[in-house]
């Protein structure tokens, strides 16, 4: 049974405004970590990689936050580290709303590898050169139904 006290560590699940705030203080976290730690100029899409694996880093956090949320029946992470998967009952449907967000294009293999992509279903796929705003974005749409 989802119940406030079974969140990890007896932490009460997180609110909707709660998990906005994490994911605003990650994402400024990203953007602002040191990036001038590279040898040689790195490529547009290198410079994507590395911010993924924070954005990755990130929403493991969120993801043990979440963890018994009883509004959010999964958040997953792939193995590979190259999509990060959320479902969220919301009563909008009877299915909830499913988010996903993937380093690479879900259906099409000549998009440009540096643009992180966005799917809510049965919405518009939408396109991000900066992996922090893509996750804050990820953030923001499940935080607005929780």
């Amino acid at each position: 049974m989802n119940t406030p006290s079974s969140a990890p560590g007896g932490q009460t699940p997180l609110s909707g405004v709660e998990l906005q705030a994490l994911g605003a203080q990650l994402s400024q976290s990203i953007k602002t970590s040191d990036k001038h730690g590279w040898s040689v100029m790195p490529t547009q899409k290198e410079q994507l990689d590395a911010e993924w694996k924070q954005v990755v880093a990130a929403l493991r956090q969120c993801q043990a936050r979440l963890a018994r949320h009883p509004k959010v029946p999964f958040f997953t992470i792939s193995r590979d580290e190259t999509e990060v998967s959320v479902k969220v009952s919301d009563g909008s449907s009877p299915r909830g709303a499913y988010v996903i967000l993937s380093r690479s294009h879900p259906t099409r293999r000549d998009a440009p590898p540096t643009e992180v992509w966005l799917t809510e279903v049965g919405q518009p796929e939408k396109a991000f050169a900066d992996a922090a705003d893509a996750m804050a974005e990820l953030i923001g749409r499940v935080a607005s139904r929780i």
